[in-house]
């Protein structure tokens, strides 16, 4: 370790230590349920050997969805454009824990208790906890969107390299509507989020940035969100629904016109994309 970085010694990871045996190595799966017996946090990858295993649950519910799967690394240190995004912190109270393994379930409940030194009503924590659950799943409406430009505009490109080689008048028409397309598909994307080849220093946070900067402001303390919060709050979804609404009308329009015209000329067709889901809450 290089003498100009700061020390820090090992610690144990933060929240709720689980230990669980398994007689015999294979896929095992660890679920925690609220009270109401809905799913919170499902902690996907768990050691599956023989004999005593240990994970820990942060006391989070799922992250949003994701955009393109996580770097390794990033995910390792939990920062960066490719790492992974924490979902908001759980109130407390009585929540259960679910092992699957070896075709059977076992529970086992768990108390959440809050720091005694921490005077905050349980009222703000739900007000809290209520705009943090939208902030999320409205992270995960535009990762979702992302992936579905991402997939529309790989196979634009792949239907105008065959448009290419079809009847040169028949190629122009096609080729000028998908590069039009293409770009109506760009435009759209620079909205949700900032290019990776294009620093953050010259252009600001887009949406997917914005609702993650909200969603930890919000997070990092255990309070109700500030009227400026909830201010900017309402500002995001309007911007939100704004954009997904663009993004549903190309899917349920632009993208059956396309098509439409591919198959015309014999040039295959773009997969046809399903509506990006807005979340009840925020509609």
């Amino acid at each position: 370790m290089g003498g100009n970085k700061p020390f820090a010694g090992p610690n144990p990871p933060y929240g709720a230590p689980i230990t669980y045996y398994l007689k015999d190595r294979g896929a095992a799966k660890i679920e925690i349920l609220d009270g109401a017996g809905r799913l919170v946090r499902d902690l996907g990858a768990v050691p599956q050997d023989a004999g005593l295993n240990r994970v820990t649950w942060d006391l989070r519910y799922q992250g949003p969805h994701v955009r393109r799967a996580p770097d390794p690394e990033a995910a390792e240190s939990g920062g960066g454009r490719g790492g992974f995004a924490q979902g908001p912190q759980v109130l407390p109270g009585k929540y259960t824990v679910r092992l699957t393994a070896g075709g059977q379930s076992l529970t086992r409940d768990l108390e959440v208790r809050l720091d005694p030194t921490i005077p905050v009503p349980e009222p703000e924590l739900r007000t809290q906890l209520d705009i943090n659950l939208k902030l999320r799943d409205m992270q995960s409406s535009v990762n979702d969107a992302l992936r579905s430009i991402d997939t529309f505009k790989a196979e634009l490109d792949t239907s105008e390299k065959t448009v290419r080689t079809l009847d040169p008048q028949a190629a122009r028409v096609l080729v000028a509507l998908i590069d039009e397309r293409t770009q109506q598909l760009t435009t759209m994307e620079m909205k949700l989020a900032r290019p990776d080849n294009i620093p953050g220093y010259s252009m600001g946070p887009r949406l997917v940035d914005r609702l993650a900067q909200l969603l930890g402001s919000i997070d990092r303390v255990l309070a109700a969100p500030t009227p400026y919060q909830v201010e900017h709050f309402n500002e995001l979804k309007a911007e939100f629904l704004k954009d997904m609404g663009d993004v549903n009308g190309f899917i349920e329009r632009q993208i059956p016109e396309i098509n439409d015209l591919l198959k015309k000329n014999n040039a295959g067709a773009v997969m046809s994309g399903k509506a990006i889901e807005i979340p009840s809450s925020v509609r």
